[in-house]
């Protein structure tokens, strides 16, 4: 991730976003309507590297409920933001395929469908992906269920994985229950 960071970096130079921070505010998050307030990435720091301004993108971010649904729902449209592109249709889509990677990587997106075929929810749609951070947070986004699935907060439980527990206590009872749940 940080060899992204440094060559999406290293791409700008000479453009009017210096940096990966700019480069999402301007392209992704302002069209989103996300106030300033409401994210911020890389620590809040910006260090010169090879005289790059660089910003971690590996963690150190924080964004607001609001932001991360709004994000989920521009996944969901597969780059579509209220009848305008912001990310093309087949970065999306690659982004949601699975990359190679151990275990149920895509790129940048955890998938609910392993390399095998298996999947890590077996209870979930196969279609289902997630990002997620520290405190077991995570924006989770299904799109034959059309849900968009924001937590933030603290660890759910420490004795079992990181995913396992969001499967356990966030996912599989939402989706249990939007089974359940009659359809109008």
């Amino acid at each position: 991730m940080g060899m992204l960071s440094y060559c999406v970096t290293a791409s700008l130079r000479g453009s009017t976003n210096t940096d990966v921070r700019s480069l999402l505010r301007q392209r992704i998050l302002e069209p989103l309507g996300v106030a300033a307030g409401e994210w911020s990435v890389g620590y809040g720091r910006t260090d010169l590297v090879d005289g790059l301004p660089l910003v971690a993108n590996w963690g150190g971010a924080a964004y607001s409920p609001n932001a991360v649904a709004r994000v989920g729902r521009l996944m969901l449209h597969q780059g579509d933001w209220q009848g305008r592109p912001l990310l093309s249709r087949r970065v999306v889509e690659q982004a949601l395929r699975h990359a190679g990677l151990p275990n149920n990587m895509g790129l940048g997106w955890w998938l609910n469908q392993n390399a095998d075929g298996s999947k890590p929810w077996p209870t979930v749609p196969g279609d289902a992906f997630w990002g997620s951070g520290a405190g077991q947070q995570i924006l989770c986004v299904i799109p034959s269920l059309e849900l968009i699935i924001v937590r933030n907060g603290r660890d759910l439980d420490q004795t079992i994985s990181h995913q396992a527990g969001l499967g356990q206590y966030v996912v599989g009872p939402i989706v249990r229950a939007m089974s359940a749940a009659p359809r109008f």
